[in-house]
């Protein structure tokens, strides 16, 4: 065990790396860590280990997962999107660069996944009413999967952007094409 990060009050669901992108000096700069959390928190660490910030989205609810906008580490002409936030009770939240939410989003089911696809331009959504569904990053509603028969625990895209794989409590994975094939 390398560090222990400590600053949440409740059980903590969700974990990613941000991306790296190569700083003004040309040296490569350590990712930051996002956490999320049942008490609603999401936390940004540094990599020692040291706490850069909590956020709290306005809407409390039970935070579940955390997905970094691909390029979210470094300023884009097309976003200021950085990451996106999803749970029980709680609207999609996407996230600035500077660490305020840009908008929220309400969705049918309670997330419980969050995938960008590798271009950044789709964020895939598991739900646990059983639902696989695709958004925009401005947070426009694509497309909905056929359910699966139980609660979707995670989703995935591959590098190429052609596939989504999706796990479900029912004992199967499923994969999709983004046009909706499986």
């Amino acid at each position: 065990e390398r560090n222990r990060l400590r600053g949440h009050s409740d059980s903590v669901y969700g974990v990613a790396f941000s991306p790296i992108a190569p700083s003004a000096s040309g040296q490569q700069p350590l990712p930051l860590i996002a956490s999320v959390s049942l008490d609603g928190s999401l936390n940004l660490w540094h990599y020692d280990g040291s706490l850069e910030k909590t956020l709290r989205p306005s809407d409390q609810g039970q935070l579940i997962d955390v997905a970094f906008y691909p390029r979210g580490s470094q300023q884009t002409k097309d976003t200021d999107l950085f990451m996106v936030t999803g749970g029980l009770g709680s609207p999609l939240t996407f996230w600035g660069q500077n660490g305020e939410p840009l908008f929220t989003v309400p969705t049918p089911g309670e997330i419980f996944g969050l995938d960008f696809s590798p271009n950044g331009q789709t964020l895939a959504t598991a739900d646990l009413g059983g639902q696989v569904r695709l958004w925009g990053q401005d947070g426009t509603a694509l497309r909905e999967f056929p359910s699966h028969p139980g609660q979707v625990w995670g989703v995935s895209f591959n590098p190429q952007n052609s596939q989504l794989v999706s796990v479900s409590d029912e004992g199967t994975v499923n994969l999709w094409q983004p046009d909706g094939a499986n």
